[in-house]
């Protein structure tokens, strides 16, 4: 379906990676990129925006409010992500206004 979204619509979002690559959205539209018909419709090139995190709570935070704008969420990931930033120190007030979530 993704695959098909981008052959009828175009790339409409970019991949979002850290300095090193790494992705924090974008992964399975990175992935289906490198499958045909999409390799050819693309020449072997995808939009990335390159953003650069002190920590890796703005990562977190960066692909849960990216996955919680277009409605594509679960909660049992949801619960864990919480959970570490909790872990890492956190505080509930942080994580609920940098989330959106209460």
């Amino acid at each position: 379906l993704l695959k098909q979204s981008i052959m009828v619509n175009g790339w409409t979002l970019p991949i979002v990676c850290r300095p090193d690559f790494t992705i924090i959205d974008g992964f399975h539209r990175w992935l289906v990129s490198g499958e045909e018909p999409l390799i050819s419709k693309l020449e072997g090139k995808v939009p990335v925006v390159f953003v650069e995190h002190k920590e890796k709570s703005e990562d977190m935070y960066g692909t849960i409010t990216h996955n919680r704008a277009r409605g594509t969420h679960l909660l049992g990931p949801m619960k864990r992500i919480v959970k570490d930033l909790i872990d890492d120190g956190k505080t509930t007030d942080e994580i609920s206004k940098n989330l959106g979530m209460t």
